[in-house]
């Protein structure tokens, strides 16, 4: 039988607050989204492990973009969800920012740690790239917009597209529900016009604020939106159609030996729409019951940010031994790529698990108190249920 358990909402939380379940489907493309990047940067010849003439790997050269594009799409889709009920509440605008900040800075300045020690102590030897005076350091901590060869962890660059997308949205939080899309359509439109006006500009900020990339975001909070409202007719087509898409620019691009894309504009119609696509698919296919997602995948992506933080590090530090080692021959170029590939995972399940996930929960119980409790699967898509079913065979 089902028992039926109700409690009375806490006053930090919003009156309409209702259960959404745990999107499997949303972590499982995380974890893909993450392992497209590795696998691109497994290939580059001065950063990643596959150092062979031909190398197996160069097959994710253009695709493994797609990685951040998804990541894209998914953090709109995420912020809209989790956030749904909280528009226009009393300080729901500063309760999203700090719980952003909690997710996103510990674990990242955790991941940064040994690379800035390595800069002040052995920069000539493994980070010859950086220099004193290019390198700017309060960047690589802050998050704020700099070239990626001016900061300790190249990937972060990706990090401070979202520090900007959080800020925007919380924005958009201060508006009643009903105005959202509005805003969201309006951010588009004034996305496209820095486009317009100043895309490949050689002031490096102007460059950052008139990239295309944030649409991508757009789009799957538009997502978050059909999601919310639970119509979201069409998901088997518009799955397909992504996967056809990404797959044909990944044939393409390694027929031609060139990514597709040379603006960020093209990069939004060949990844991100199509990772919309996906995106949408495969949270409407879930929410009928008729798409069924392996767990170990579902752990994957619940690493998936410590995988994205450290694996950059990992490869260049893996790619110093096996260049020691002078391998040679397939049978050595495959056992290199798992067994880097399978420590990569390992790790990364570790820092989620034995930092990641318990520094998270005390930091929300310490600046939150008792609304912990509601943010502490906050980035699973698992609000704490108004009510709770218990089934009993």
């Amino acid at each position: 039988m089902r028992v039926l358990c109700k409690r009375q909402p806490m006053a930090s939380e919003p009156a309409t607050k209702v259960h959404r379940p745990v999107l499997k489907s949303v972590q499982a493309l995380r974890a893909v989204a993450a392992l497209f990047v590795v696998m691109m940067h497994m290939q580059l010849p001065n950063n990643g492990v596959d150092v062979f003439a031909q190398p197996i790997l160069a097959i994710f050269r253009y695709v493994g973009h797609f990685g951040v594009d998804l990541f894209f799409a998914i953090s709109g889709f995420i912020m809209l969800v989790t956030n749904s009920e909280w528009f226009a509440q009393p300080n729901a605008s500063r309760r999203f920012l700090l719980h952003r900040a909690i997710r996103i800075y510990p674990a990242y300045w955790l991941s940064i740690l040994p690379i800035f020690v390595a800069f002040l102590f052995a920069r000539d030897h493994v980070m010859p790239g950086h220099v004193v005076g290019r390198t700017d350091l309060l960047a690589s901590f802050l998050l704020y917009p700099q070239p990626v060869d001016h900061v300790l962890l190249p990937v972060s660059w990706t990090l401070a597209f979202e520090v900007t997308f959080y800020l925007i949205f919380a924005a958009i939080l201060k508006l009643q529900r009903r105005h959202v899309v509005v805003a969201l359509g309006l951010w588009f439109v004034f996305q496209l016009a820095l486009w317009l006006a100043f895309e490949g500009s050689p002031n490096p900020y102007l460059e950052y604020a008139s990239t295309a990339l944030p649409m991508e975001f757009i789009f799957g909070a538009l997502v978050g939106v059909a999601y919310v409202r639970g119509h979201m007719p069409a998901a088997s087509a518009l799955l397909a159609f992504g996967v056809a898409g990404v797959s044909a620019v990944w044939i393409a691009s390694n027929a031609m030996g060139h990514a597709l894309f040379t603006t960020s504009m093209e990069r939004v119609i060949c990844f991100g729409v199509p990772a919309a696509m996906i995106l949408y698919g495969a949270v409407a296919t879930e929410a009928r019951g008729s798409l069924r997602i392996p767990a170990w995948l579902v752990s994957l992506g619940d690493a998936s940010y410590a995988l994205y933080l450290w694996h950059f590090s990992l490869i260049s530090a893996v790619r110093l031994l096996v260049l020691k080692l002078h391998p040679v021959g397939r049978v050595a170029e495959v056992l290199i790529i798992a067994m880097t590939l399978a420590g990569i995972l390992i790790f990364s399940l570790a820092v989620y698990r034995f930092f990641e996930m318990p520094v998270t929960r005390a930091l929300n119980a310490f600046f939150v108190g008792r609304s912990s409790r509601v943010t502490g699967k906050f980035w699973r898509l698992e609000p704490m249920p108004v009510v709770v079913k218990v089934a009993e065979e």
